[in-house]
């Protein structure tokens, strides 16, 4: 009986630890502009797909990556892919480079993520 219970407060703990992993963190973001997007549309003139290194769940950090890219003033598009570990990044680049875009990844989930430019579209 006490070796059942060791098993399963350490399937338990583990369990525990992967989910934490992948909570739903925006991380700190005070070198970004937090205001939403303004209402006027974005008008796409580049698009990029961007690698990123780090995310182990679709809900708890694929998608918080792509909400806080999409949130970006200059994006009008942003579509994250957890099995490939890719971002496609639709954008104005008059109003958001890509060296911004990876500082954006970067500080998601306190810096858990990293990417850079996988391909220029």
């Amino acid at each position: 009986m006490r070796k059942i219970t060791k098993y399963l407060c350490s399937v338990f703990i583990a369990g525990s630890v992967f989910l934490l992993s992948c909570a739903n963190e925006s991380g700190n973001m005070s070198n970004f502009d937090e205001s939403e997007k303004p209402h006027l549309e974005v008008v796409a003139n580049d698009s990029l797909l961007l690698s990123i290194e780090g995310m182990m769940c679709p809900s708890g950090c694929a998608k918080p990556i792509e909400e806080k890219l999409a949130s970006c003033v200059g994006i009008s598009n942003c579509t994250v892919d957890f099995e490939n570990q890719t971002a496609f990044v639709s954008f104005d680049n008059s109003s958001i480079t890509p060296e911004l875009m990876i500082q954006v990844v970067g500080a998601v989930n306190d810096g858990a993520y990293t990417a850079s430019v996988k391909e220029a579209l």
